[in-house]
């Protein structure tokens, strides 16, 4: 297990504490964004050939970029609901 998690465990929990019963869907839309993140970076140290290279990026790192965008997309969603019902 990664150090790094923790971090964004750390962070989840924080999320999590402070808006649960505001705000649905953050603190998942949240984990997204930023385990993606991680991966992408991960991903360039692993050296793995075996997961299968399609250009520049491995698959884990297509799919992290996609993760990432559907994370980022849900945050900017709920905080555009959030900005409109208040």
């Amino acid at each position: 297990m990664h150090p790094i998690l923790f971090v964004i465990a750390a962070i989840l929990a924080l999320v999590y504490k402070k808006t649960a019963s505001q705000i649905n869907g953050l603190t998942v839309s949240l984990y997204a964004a930023l385990y993606s993140v991680l991966r992408f970076i991960l991903e360039f140290y692993r050296g793995d050939r075996a997961r299968g290279i399609y250009g520049p990026l491995s698959t884990s790192q297509y799919i992290s970029l996609a993760l990432f965008i559907v994370g980022a997309a849900l945050i900017f969603t709920i905080a555009k609901k959030r900005k409109t019902s208040c």
